[in-house]
Parts: C-alpha cells; structure tokens; sequence
C-alpha cells in the first residue's frame, strides 16, 4: 500500500510517526506509554489493566463512561485500549472527515481522566469477568506457567491476578496516570489521508499533550531467562493434551534475522507442505499447531504451541522430536526456501491493506523509537539465504534455553514423555 513516512517531534516531548496514505478514507491513532504491567511493583499487578479500562470513563467534559463512547462513536468512529507487559496503549479508526473531531475527544480521557469511585467498582467486576474467562484457555494458562518457570517471575498467573484486583484502589490508578502519563512517555501513530492536514495534527497534539503530567521516558527493563530442570506440569480435566515447547537466549535478533524466522516458521508450521503442520495433517496426527517468536527486552525465543488428542500424544511429540532433528541434521533444502520465500513476498503485499495494517507495521516504533523500512521489505525477504535460517536454528536449537509444559489430565506422566522427546532435539 503507497504511502509515506515522516516522523513527529514535539515541543512537549512526545514523538511519533505520520504516515500519509493518499486516497485513505479513514485515519487510524494509536497512542502509547510505556506504562504496562513492567512497570508496577508485582502486587499491584493490576493496576495498568485496571486503568485501561477506566481512561475512557467520566472525565471533565463527559459525566460517564456511556456519554463519552456513545459521543466518540456518534459517526460509527471505533476506540479501544489494551495493556502490555510494556504499553498502555488507546485506539482508535475514525472517517476522514471527523478525525480532528474524534482526536479531541480522544485526549479527553488520555488527559482529564475522573476515575470515579462508582465508575471503577463496577469496572472491576467487569476486569474480574474477563480474567476468569482466560482460566477456561488451556493454552494461555500453559504459555504463562512456562514463561515464568523460564525466568519471567514478574508476570501472574491469571488466579493471582484475580485475587490482586482486591488490593487495587482509585487512588493506585491515579498515581499510576500521573506517574506514567507524560508527554516524553508517550509515542503516537497517525496514519491515514494526512495531506494537507499534517500541520494540525501537530497543533492539536502539541496542545494535548502540554497538558499531562511532567515526567520522563521510562526504560524498558530486560528480562531475566532460565533452563528448567523439569517440565511444567497441570493438572486438568480436559478432553485434549496441551503442550507449549520454548526455547530463548539473552540478545535480540536484527531485521534480517527476525525475517529469517519468519520464514522458518512458515517451513514449520505455516503452510499445508509444511514439515510439521503439513505432514502432520497428512499422518492424521494433528488438528493445527502454530509457531511463534521475536525479540523483546533482551531476549530472543520461539516457541510451539497445540493440542491432541489422548490417544495419539506419544506418536506426535516423536513426530515433533524426529522433524527437529532433521531440521537441526540437514537443514532446509534450496526449494522449499524458495517457496517460503515467494510466499513470504505476497503475503507481505496482501497484508498491508489498510490504514491499520501500517499502524501495526509501524508499531514497533512504540518501544524502540525506530522502525523498519516498509519498501525494502520484498528485497531482504529474496534475500534470504540458506545460510541466514541455519544461523537461526544453531541459535534456537544448539544454543538456547528450552523448556516444555503439558496441561492434561494425568499431565505428569504425558509431560515427562514430551521432555524426553525434546531432550533429543535440545539435550
């Protein structure tokens, strides 16, 4: 999608990016502190999720949370917010032709925020509802018990954080706005049909954030990692075997290297000739199975993620073991690169449709004040060699850390099988 960048500096402190798409019918904003879960003492766990949902409740101009959404969405305009081990971060995609209308609206909450007592009570029930819907996800329940038995001891577990919300009160939320909410915090996108409108945009952002609290930008803290001695372990009635494999290591991974792995989990798991996915659907052995990884904080990792069911555990994880370990032996061949890659290339240009498609991939800018270049991408992509994803699996498969979890009924003795089997790829 034809756009371009420019980046934003602001008198106040705050920077961000401008990304022009001519001809876009909408304009999508994201703004972002680094002000998640990172950033609070581990017994007020809750407090930046808490806040999320309050930011856009009673302020000076809106008496409640309904008068305010319903007035933002008068014109079918979209706001939301979320929270991060590292961002508070607030959204929203309006139509051009109210984006300054909705923009101010906007930074009603970010900046005059009530936190009303009666506002915040009922809110906390709602916070507490969803986290009890994340203990019925098998697999979030097991990626969060192995990251921390990994090294990641500040994150909860989702039964500690719903018996922190307890301890958590208005005033936690505030301090927690006033300390975190500042101008020199914040990082912002806009992205959408700016021509002719760029310099309002700077004015009115410049006059918004001039009105949160002093204060500076925080660091973004590393993370600690871990070799577990034995395999995470829950037990659970369920009608499937859950299993979660992770494997890190301390330093982050450049543009060329986080391309490569992308590419190696398409080899993995990605596509239906893929060498797990894709034979594993033709063994019957699998339903699906997914692949993730990156670099944050410091560390690099990569992790597989599935189900199966009782009967065919044993069978897969040696599947899982055996294709590893010819991927770890002989690597990958010249042609099945070639179609990663050529794959790689198209979806690269189908995914970036829309103005929210070039927020997310902007968005790194969020952390780390840099981002990649959107026109070179297809060319580092052809780039890739055989040589660069054999680095990667040295790295993840040699060289790192690992880790494995079951979630099952009678998970001990299932966990212990699919260690032993990644014993054979990492040991």
């Amino acid at each position: 999608m034809r756009h371009s960048v420019s980046r934003l500096e602001l008198p106040s402190g705050a920077s961000g990016l401008l990304v022009d798409v001519s001809g876009s019918t909408v304009v999508d904003m994201e703004f972002t502190f680094l002000s998640g879960f990172e950033f609070v003492e581990r017994s007020k766990y809750e407090v930046p999720h808490s806040m999320e949902h309050m930011i856009f409740g009673a302020n000076d101009t809106f008496k409640n949370a309904q008068l305010f959404s319903r007035e933002i969405g008068l014109n079918g305009a979209y706001h939301n917010a979320y929270t991060s081990n590292l961002l508070n971060g607030y959204v929203a995609e309006t139509a051009e032709f109210e984006w300054d209308r909705v923009m101010s609206l906007f930074w009603y909450g970010l900046t005059t925020p009530k936190f009303l007592k009666k506002e915040f009570l009922t809110e906390q029930e709602t916070v507490k509802e969803e986290l009890y819907s994340r203990l019925d996800n098998h697999s979030l329940m097991l990626d969060v018990a192995l990251g921390r038995t990994m090294g990641d001891d500040h994150m909860q577990d989702y039964r500690t954080r719903i018996r922190l919300l307890a301890g958590i009160t208005t005033d936690d939320l505030i301090s927690h706005h006033q300390l975190t909410h500042n101008a020199a915090n914040m990082r912002f996108i806009i992205c959408g049909n700016l021509r002719g409108k760029k310099d309002k945009v700077a004015r009115l952002l410049q006059r918004f954030t001039a009105q949160l609290p002093a204060g500076d930008r925080r660091i973004v803290p590393q993370s600690n990692l871990i070799q577990p001695l034995a395999p995470v372990t829950i037990e659970k009635a369920a009608d499937k075997v859950y299993f979660d494999l992770k494997a890190g290591f301390y330093g982050e991974l450049n543009e060329r290297e986080l391309v490569g792995l992308r590419i190696l989990r398409h080899l993995l798991t990605e596509a239906w000739d893929s060498r797990i996915f894709g034979k594993g659907r033709t063994k019957g052995l699998l339903y699906g199975i997914s692949s993730s990884g990156g670099s944050a904080q410091g560390i690099s990792g990569f992790n597989l993620t599935g189900s199966v069911v009782k009967s065919k555990y044993k069978a897969l994880f040696e599947f899982l073991a055996d294709e590893l370990c010819r991927l770890k032996d002989k690597g990958v061949t010249p042609a099945e690169l070639k179609r990663a890659k050529q794959h790689q290339i198209g979806e690269f240009q189908t995914r970036h449709q829309t103005a929210h498609s070039l927020t997310n991939w902007y968005s790194r800018v969020f952390t780390t004040d840099d981002y990649y270049d959107f026109k070179s991408r297809p060319d580092l992509i052809k780039s890739i060699t055989r040589r660069d994803i054999n680095y990667l699996v040295e790295r993840f498969f040699h060289d790192a850390k690992w880790g494995v979890g079951v979630l099952a009924d009678k998970a001990g003795e299932i966990s212990t099988k699919l260690y032993d089997q990644a014993g054979r790829v990492w040991g």
